[in-house]
């Protein structure tokens, strides 16, 4: 790596560093216990979420007066206004937090997970209840996960897995209170399990747990249990359809759960009941996807394995991988998102994206699969990224939302049913 890009990567991580104290911190947020901002757009994707600091995107640079794609306008340096902080996909439903701590969701909502209290579609973000002191909300399949500044945990949404961990497997239409603890500090959501962590870094797990996912073939777990697999403590985690990752303090990757297509990255097809270490390399992000998995390594680099029908591991075959796969040369990546289909940021704020592509979720402006990532846009100020099925969400430095894909169900929030297969800018709605 030359010097040059030793320089921009500081830059930028720089920029991410200084942001989380203005335009991805609630006012409400507490740095050091419940209610941290520690989101990762993978994460909020079946997603992956970085358990000891807030969750940057970026210095705050919005141009009000033009809606071209991100990176054509002329910065603008006057202070941001309320804008987004978080962004989750779920299926075919998407959820997001102002800076005012503003709770939002729009999509499907068969199952109430828009919360508004109906199983009406939403078609843009709507308003969920009227509280303000929101730190972090995950969206799972089809129900999602949220934290308030006092560190209490919400779910509402499809519980037939019990996955809400209210102990019943009723579904909720609005956000409803887990247990009586307030010390929740971060949470991930995958398909249809969880995972949680309190201020005591104890590491919770609910939800379906039939193959694997939370340890011992128990059948469901109707409430978030603690140590399931002892006392380790983890710096990052990330949920996928059934699997598991985890980062832990020296930068060790584990991996546990079902491990169908080598998931798992462990060289086999083994289920595993137990955290697993994978390979020797320090890591420090990591995202799960339906069945693969992402992970970036200290040095920048981007490895991939599991299921790759649709080139979403993006080595450039469609050859499934039991071991992590190097992706490319390039050593800047900061950023990862995955379901069946890939997003990736890298240290200059640019976005590529591969894999599955039926629905325009790559956001290429085709519907032609990618086996290798391939740049979205000429924009360089992108921050944060959601990918979830046939859609993909993504916020910039300046707390903008877009979204492309699938719309069949409102679930980019334009107001329309119409895909869309590049980025559009979604309209704030405060």
């Amino acid at each position: 790596m030359n010097r040059t890009t030793i320089s921009t990567r500081k830059t930028y991580r720089t920029a991410l560093a200084l942001l989380s104290l203005s335009l991805f911190l609630p006012a409400a947020c507490n740095l050091n216990g419940a209610g941290s901002v520690v989101a990762d757009v993978a994460d909020a994707q079946a997603g992956a979420v970085d358990t000891t600091a807030p969750d940057p995107a970026g210095t705050p640079t919005p141009d009000t007066t033009s809606d071209a794609p991100p990176g054509t306008e002329t910065p603008d340096t006057t202070p941001v206004a309320t804008h987004w902080t978080l962004i989750s996909a779920g299926h075919q439903h998407s959820v997001g937090l102002n800076s005012d701590g503003e709770l939002y969701a729009w999509g499907q909502n068969a199952y109430g997970q828009l919360g508004d209290g109906t199983t009406t579609d939403r078609l843009t973000p709507t308003r969920v209840g009227t509280a303000s002191d929101w730190t972090y909300v995950v969206a799972g399949d089809e129900y999602n996960l949220a934290i308030n500044s006092r560190g209490e945990l919400y779910a509402w949404g499809r519980n037939v897995f019990s996955q809400l961990g209210d102990g019943t497997s009723t579904n909720r239409l609005t956000p409803t209170r887990i247990g009586s603890a307030s010390d929740w500090t971060r949470v991930v959501a995958g398909n249809h399990h969880n995972l949680a962590i309190n201020t005591d870094d104890t590491l919770y797990g609910w939800g379906y747990n039939v193959i694997g996912e939370l340890g011992a073939d128990t059948g469901p777990m109707p409430t978030p249990t603690a140590d399931i697999w002892g006392t380790a403590v983890w710096t990052q985690l990330a949920v996928g359809n059934s699997h598991n990752l985890g980062i832990n303090p020296q930068g060790e990757l584990y991996t546990w759960g079902y491990n169908l297509y080598g998931r798992l990255g462990d060289g086999t097809t083994d289920t595993r009941l137990t955290p697993t270490r994978i390979g020797s390399d320090s890591w420090t992000e990591v995202a799960a996807g339906d069945s693969y998995s992402l992970a970036i390594t200290t040095a920048g680099e981007l490895y991939a394995w599991g299921r790759n029908d649709f080139g979403q591991v993006g080595d450039g075959t469609n050859t499934n991988r039991l071991t992590p796969v190097r992706i490319g040369s390039a050593a800047d990546w900061v950023r990862a998102a995955a379901d069946d289909h890939s997003l990736a940021i890298n240290d200059q704020g640019e976005l590529y994206a591969w894999g599955k592509n039926d629905s325009g979720q790559v956001g290429d402006g085709t519907t032609t699969h990618r086996s290798t990532p391939v740049r979205i846009g000429s924009a360089s100020n992108w921050a944060q990224v959601a990918a979830r099925e046939t859609h993909s969400l993504a916020l910039t430095t300046a707390g903008e939302l877009y979204a492309w894909g699938s719309n069949s169900d409102g679930q980019l929030g334009d107001g329309t049913n119409a895909d869309h297969t590049t980025p559009l800018k979604i309209a704030n709605p405060w």
